[in-house]
Order: C-alpha cells, then sequence, then structure tokens
C-alpha cells in the first residue's frame, strides 16, 4: 500500500505528464504548491495540490493563497487538489471561507503489476494511423 507521500508524489509526476505534452502548459513546483496549467477550458487539466501536509488552518490558508495566485494566470477555470489526511480537521470550512468549494471526491489507485506499454511514451499516433 502507498504511503500518503507517494500519492501526492505519484498525482503530481502524473499531472506534469499529462499537462506537460500541451503546447501552452505551466508546470510550477514552488512555495509548498505544485500547480500544472494546460491553459485549456477543461479545469481538469488546469491542476494544483500542496506538495506537503499542511498541519493547521494557517499553513492550509497560506497554500491557498499560492494556489489563488496562481490561478490568476490562467483565464480558464482550475481545480485544486487535497490529500484529505494531509489538511486539518476543520479543512472544508477554512477552504470555504477562502473561497473555495468542493467539486469532487477522488480516490487513489495502486497495482501490482501493469501490463507493458503500448506505445512509445511520449509518441502520439493521429486517429486512422496504426
Amino acid at each position: 500500500m502507498m504511503s500518503n507521500e507517494e500519492n501526492v508524489d505519484v498525482l503530481i509526476e502524473a499531472w506534469k505528464l499529462m499537462v506537460g505534452r500541451l503546447p501552452g502548459a505551466v508546470i510550477e513546483q514552488a512555495n509548498g504548491v505544485a500547480t500544472m496549467f494546460a491553459h485549456v477550458p477543461l479545469p481538469f487539466l488546469n491542476l494544483s495540490m500542496p506538495d506537503y501536509p499542511l498541519a493547521n488552518a494557517e499553513a492550509l490558508r497560506g497554500a491557498l493563497a499560492v494556489v489563488r495566485e496562481r490561478a490568476k494566470s490562467c483565464k480558464h477555470g482550475s481545480l485544486l487538489a487535497l490529500c484529505e489526511p494531509w489538511v486539518p480537521a476543520e479543512w472544508e470550512q477554512v477552504a470555504l471561507e477562502e473561497g473555495f468549494a468542493m467539486a469532487l471526491n477522488m480516490t487513489g489507485m495502486a497495482a501490482d503489476h501493469l501490463l507493458p506499454a503500448r506505445r512509445v511514451a511520449g509518441v502520439s499516433v493521429s486517429p486512422g494511423i496504426e
């Protein structure tokens, strides 16, 4: 079973990989927040996430301030991902006070074995061409 730290790291690296392939991508990981913005209309591809545990409401407010500031750079909607064990019990109230609201609940996934890759990473194939 993966630790919370491993889950967060995997999520951040997956979004960096997904978003980093797009032409308008901006990826920044500093000040305790990883931001992966594709700058596209799909908020799912414009994501920020704290990359360390936030021990109290003050730490959460600080991370939310970084997220809010970075979101100004994207003309499209964006999402904030939080690892629930890494935020204080009152995280939802603090988030509401800071102008954030729950949008969806995600569950981490893990596998003991993966099938071999069907394609070489980083190579795209046009529809209808195999």
